[in-house]
């Protein structure tokens, strides 16, 4: 039984497919963050990373869902005025994914863009309670090959994933497809 990542390995009909209830965080393909920092702007806060894979200058390993972000931002910038407060948050993708979801929306109703990666599972309850509520919905064609210490997995992810924006002004929902860069 060939094991990778903590993650049960099984094979499908000579295909590997990931089992990912052992495994909740997935390391985020650095094409998606660069793109997503490129429209919304530099991250000043990664809200659920490790110490390998983190996304901002400021991050959380532990704690994120009760962390104030927006305070963690300011106290950080200083005597500074931030106009920009942007948050990457890649979530694990267990059963807490919905208090993920709704922080994230919480935290853009105080002031900050959230751009959230998360599986596309529009059948929900956290989908039609938060994710409805989204400025903007980033569709990404195909499956993600998430990574592990910056290296992409050979295998890609069993499920679609979308970009969630949340802004704190919403006037109109966007639907934007993604397609990854040939590598």
């Amino acid at each position: 039984n060939n094991t990778s990542c903590a993650s049960r390995v099984y094979v499908l009909r000579g295909q590997q497919v990931l089992f990912s209830s052992e495994r909740h965080t997935w390391e985020t393909p650095i094409w998606l963050v660069e793109y997503c920092s490129s429209q919304l702007g530099v991250f000043n806060l990664d809200a659920a990373a490790s110490h390998s894979n983190h996304k901002a200058p400021l991050y959380f390993t532990e704690g994120g869902l009760e962390a104030d972000w927006i305070e963690t931002i300011d106290a950080a910038a200083g005597s500074s005025i931030l106009q920009d407060r942007v948050i990457w948050c890649n979530p694990p993708y267990g059963r807490v994914l919905g208090a993920w979801v709704q922080k994230c929306y919480q935290e853009s109703q105080r002031g900050a863009t959230v751009a959230l990666l998360i599986p596309a599972r529009p059948d929900t309850r956290y989908w039609h309670d938060y994710c409805a509520l989204a400025s903007e919905w980033w569709l990404i064609k195909g499956r993600l090959k998430f990574c592990t210490d910056g290296v992409p997995s050979k295998n890609a992810a069993p499920f679609p994933s979308v970009v969630i924006i949340f802004r704190p002004i919403v006037n109109q929902l966007r639907v934007t497809h993604l397609v990854r860069p040939a590598l």
